[in-house]
């Protein structure tokens, strides 16, 4: 068994800017796959072409606000957890600016797999 830490971000890809819908130029998401790739030996991603699979709802003062989504996954190796918190917290901080969102969620756990990668 190998240990890592999964990381997920949920990406919007429809959203308002200025109050105006927007949907996200998803060839932009290339060069962070390439780079997460590059930087973490992989990363899963739903097909962004595709029909995101994630509606988020939530609430604010607005009311209920709507979201779609779409997720990357990215291992970690234990080794490299440190720097991969600041890494992730610098992207969350520009996604949430890039897209006008008040919040980007990224998620991080230990998982263990069978095998190693």
């Amino acid at each position: 068994m190998a240990n890592y830490v999964k990381v997920e971000i949920f990406i919007p890809v429809e959203y308002k800017k200025e109050g105006k819908p927007i949907s996200a130029n998803l060839d932009e998401f290339e060069p962070l796959l390439n780079k997460l790739n590059k930087k973490y030996g992989g990363c899963t991603t739903h097909n962004i072409h595709d029909n995101p699979p994630y509606t988020g709802y939530y609430y604010d003062k607005r009311g209920i606000v709507v979201d779609t989504l779409t997720s990357v996954v990215v291992l970690v190796k234990k080794t490299q957890v440190s720097e991969a918190i600041k890494y992730f917290k610098k992207l969350k901080e520009n996604f949430e600016q890039k897209f006008e969102q008040d919040f980007v969620l990224i998620t991080y756990h230990s998982i263990q797999t069978i095998g190693t990668l």
